[in-house]
């Protein structure tokens, strides 16, 4: 039983095993120490170096994290998404090993629990994070309309990577299908320009090596580029336009990458090159989802189709393919170019592909059988590129220095004025109706695609901001200074202007006030004439007046005296005193009426002289006028005859400083475009390079949460093991405990039954001894009576005494018998229940025994239990630690990126 216990004790600390180990916790599980055996005893046969299987080779933890031909086949963390584990576990098809038997539970569970725990290569390493993406942006349909916004960048860092001394051919070029913007591949950079004003709107760094595809997706939102270093690695990077951040990451080629595309769900990325290969990588989790093995030579083009549906690839020998987008399976093959395929383009409505090839020619080929609708030949020396425009025209270029427009059935519409060396790329933006085109020397050159002509010129290798910024500070200077002596001559002119417009109103306003005077005074001197005239006659009326009181008052007071004595003498006489009284009225107002005229007179006389006096000042002040009004009509006339010259004098010198004021204020905002592009690079890059150690610093606590969380789950799972096993030994512990209390109680049962048994035995024993004792009487009594009977012979009571006890002691005799039967029987039981006593006293001293051994493996389970239970919270306790730092630099990145948004203004 001891070993029996202590083997399932064991097994359970066996399967307990963890990925990093704590204080009393075993190894971490390892490819080299635990996977590694179980791959060499069923999968090496198949899958080594020599012999790979489905392209994997499981003989080193490198070539296996490579995974094979369908792509990764461990997920570190994902048992789930792991497809070896789904193959060896028999959940997917072709169950492996292939014609054999699964694989034995216990080494699944192995393989399951190392995946789980991170897949570690050896005990130094450490758990693999699986980083999770911010943002799924792949599409529910394929892009093919115009999408509701516009896909603009937001305000993106313009800080080139570098400046070469020389500028390097064009290696790539392409223009966003909704929107005027033309992405350019510099050195290890990618320029993008607005194709209506040639600005500079961002610089994407591509640290990887030289481009040598540029793709935007068919809504326009994001912008590919393939490239890398020849014969050292190749990558494809997807950015999201809006805000310039790299959102996808795929391919380790071991050569350039030369041709990319995404497809317009956006579920795939297609990438080639020297490999030979067409590799689809999925964008759900950058993984490879197959490869394609048909091409011959390097493949050096291709493009998914606008639909979705197919991807048509090209290489170096002529060849060209489609394939289903989402499978690689091959649905055609293009056969006629004899040179290496340089350009790939479908129509907008996926029925048309078109290429072009070294061997100079454009061919149209329908999507139903895969022929050739239309083919020309459109540059002599090989034609380097070809794109489907919007509206179904073609534009290409080639080794003759010269980049074309062709309508669908081959005819040229134009021929762009020629380079100086071959024209290495095309491309054509749809919205401005414009092409860029760039040769083998760097040039690069923007066409009006409606006419032919010739634009600008925009740059693949601009100048550093500083620089720019330096340039701008000169220009703007210069221009300032020059602007600054034209306004000096040109505030001359106006403030002679001025002063010749002023003299002007100066003059119009002392004519017109001089003139009103004139007006004025005019008709005031005659009517003052008319008032002198009025009022010489009304002096002369009045004087004659006063003059004639002067005579006629003496005699009308003799008069009135002579009234006043005839009265005086004829007191009673009425009428005489009515003459006298009458008299003296008039006297009265007589003498009245003198004095009024006398001061009306007066007064006549004053005015009359104050308006001599004002007339002959009036007089004079006309005179003055009229002089004045005559010089001022003069200096007038003189003033306004210079006007003329003055204005024209005053434009031209004014318009040439607002040009140059123009041409300034224009450096000036130049300056302060290029000021702000260096101030916003420095705080964005500055921003950034924080976000950047915020993120490394948050990759690194999240790889030490990982391994606390598999620490502390492992810890867990110990712990829940250990628990189980004290459990299942508590269990037996409990039921050997109960096993004795049974036993015990039997015993105690028997002891009762024995006990009975005796007391029975005891009873019956004394029962048989009574009746033993009565028997003796009664046969003693038989004998008496037998005596008496035959002393007298044929007492017949007598006799039937004799024949009564007689038979009373036959029976007592059965009953003896019977009394003695029994007390064997019981006697025999209570030897049973003794021995069964004895057997049992045996089996309780050993289940006790047991118990003992028991409760002491108990205890042992009790404190590994303890251990487990403390280690299980402390690698807890540092678990939720490590989550909290990790939400706190979370937190931290979070208010960075928003801080970067709203910086570019998002």
């Amino acid at each position: 039983m001891r070993l029996f216990i202590c083997t399932q004790v064991a097994l359970v600390l066996a399967l307990s095993i963890s990925v990093s180990a704590l204080p009393g916790q075993e190894k971490k599980l390892t490819y080299e120490e635990h996977v590694k055996p179980i791959f060499r005893e069923h999968c090496f046969s198949c899958h080594n170096q020599n012999k790979k299987e489905g392209d994997l080779d499981l003989t080193n933890y490198t070539s296996l994290m490579q995974g094979g031909g369908s792509g990764a086949v461990i997920e570190p963390g994902e048992v789930g998404d792991s497809y070896l584990f789904g193959l060896v576990n028999h959940d997917e098809e072709p169950a492996m090993p292939p014609e054999q038997p699964k694989i034995a539970d216990a080494k699944i569970a192995i393989l399951s629990k190392w995946i789980e725990l991170g897949a570690l290569e050896n005990s130094a390493s450490k758990a693999m994070v699986k980083k999770k993406k911010t943002f799924d942006f792949a599409l529910t349909d394929p892009a093919v309309g115009r999408p509701a916004v516009m896909p603009l960048p937001a305000q993106l860092d313009l800080e080139p990577v570098g400046h070469a001394k020389r500028q390097t051919g064009v290696t790539a070029m392409a223009t966003s299908p909704w929107a005027p913007l033309a992405a350019i591949a510099g050195q290890k950079q990618v320029l993008l320009y607005d194709t209506k004003t040639r600005d500079l709107k961002g610089v994407l760094p591509f640290p990887e090596g030289t481009i040598s595809a540029l793709k935007f997706s068919r809504n326009g939102s994001l912008l590919l580029a393939g490239g890398g270093r020849g014969g050292a690695q190749g990558k494809v990077i997807v950015w999201n336009i809006k805000n310039g951040e790299r959102i996808i990451e795929v391919g380790d080629e071991l050569d350039s990458v030369l041709a990319a595309d995404i497809s317009s769900d956006q579920k795939w990325v297609a990438l080639g090159g020297p490999q030979k290969m067409v590799r689809i990588y999925s964008t759900a989790d950058n993984s490879l989802a197959f490869e394609i093995k048909k091409h011959t030579d390097w493949v050096t083009s291709m493009e998914f189709s606008p639909d979705g549906v197919l991807l048509c690839t090209g290489d170096r020998n002529g060849g060209v393919h489609v394939w289903e987008a989402f499978s690689g399976r091959e649905y055609l093959t293009l056969k006629a170019h004899s040179k290496s395929v340089t350009g790939i383009s479908w129509r907008s409505d996926s029925n048309i592909v078109a290429t072009t090839s070294e061997d100079g020619s454009v061919r149209l080929w329908e999507m139903n059988n895969g022929g050739s609708v239309r083919n020309w030949t459109a540059h002599g020396g090989g034609s380097l590129n070809v794109e489907f425009t919007r509206d179904g025209r073609l534009v290409t270029c080639g080794r003759d220095r010269y980049t074309k427009i062709w309508d669908q059935a081959g005819k040229q519409l134009f021929a762009f004025p020629a380079f100086a060396d071959i024209v290495m790329g095309v491309t054509h933006c749809d919205e401005s109706n414009t092409c860029f085109a760039g040769d083998w020397t760097g040039e690069i050159r923007q066409f009006n695609a409606a006419d032919g002509k010739q634009l600008a010129n925009v740059s693949s290798n601009p100048l550093s901001l500083a620089n720019q910024l330096a340039a701008a500070q000169q220009t703007e200077a210069a221009a300032l200074a020059k602007a600054g002596q034209l306004l000096k001559v040109a505030n001359a002119d106006k403030a002679a202007l001025d002063q010749l417009t002023t003299s002007i109103a100066t003059s119009k306003k002392q004519v017109a006030d001089l003139t009103a005077n004139v007006a004025k005074l005019t008709p005031k001197m005659a009517a003052d004439q008319k008032s002198m005239t009025m009022m010489t006659q009304s002096l002369a009326t009045v004087k004659t007046r006063v003059a004639a009181l002067q005579v006629a008052i003496p005699e009308l007071r003799k008069a009135q005296a002579g009234a006043a004595a005839a009265v005086a003498k004829l007191s009673k006489d009425a009428e005489l005193k009515k003459i006298a009284d009458d008299m003296a009225k008039l006297l009265a107002v007589k003498e009245t009426e003198f004095k009024a005229g006398s001061t009306e007179a007066n007064a006549t006389t004053e005015k009359i002289n104050a308006l001599r006096g004002t007339m002959e000042s009036d007089k004079a002040n006309l005179a003055k006028y009229n002089t004045s009004l005559a010089a001022a009509r003069q200096s007038l006339a003189k003033a306004e005859s210079q006007l003329k010259p003055a204005q024209e004098k005053y434009a031209q010198s004014r318009a040439a400083a607002d040009k140059d004021q123009a041409i300034a204020a224009a450096t000036t905002a130049a300056r302060m475009k290029w000021q702000a592009a260096l101030d916003f690079s420095r705080k964005f890059r500055d921003l950034t390079a924080q976000a950047k150690a915020k993120n490394s610093e948050l990759d690194e606590l999240a790889v030490k949460h990982a391994e606390l969380k598999q620490q502390a789950d492992e810890a867990g799972t110990r712990m829940t093991s250990v628990m189980n096993a004290y459990t299942e030994a508590k269990k037996r512990v409990d039921s050997k405990v109960a096993e004795a209390g049974a036993l015990k109680t039997k015993m105690e049962g028997l002891g009762s039954k024995a006990a009975a048994i005796k007391t029975e035995i005891s009873g019956m024993q004394a029962k048989l001894k009574q009746t033993e004792a009565a028997m003796a009487h009664l046969n003693s009594a038989k004998t008496s009576l037998e005596q008496a009977s035959k002393t007298a012979p044929g007492d017949a009571e007598l006799v039937a005494s004799v024949q009564a006890i007689t038979a009373l002691i036959a029976g007592q005799g059965k009953k003896m018998t019977g009394f003695q039967a029994a007390l064997q029987a019981r006697t025999a039981d209570l030897n049973k229940t003794s021995a069964e006593m004895v057997q049992n006293q045996k089996l309780s001293v050993a289940t006790e025994k047991q118990v003992g051994e028991l409760k002491i493996l108990l205890d042992t389970d009790q404190k590994q239990l303890a251990t487990a239970q403390k280690n299980a919270e402390a690698a807890r306790t540092l678990e939720v630690a490590a989550a909290g730092k990790v939400k706190a630099k979370e937190q931290e990145v979070s208010a960075l990126r928003a801080e970067i948004a709203k910086l570019q203004g998002i």
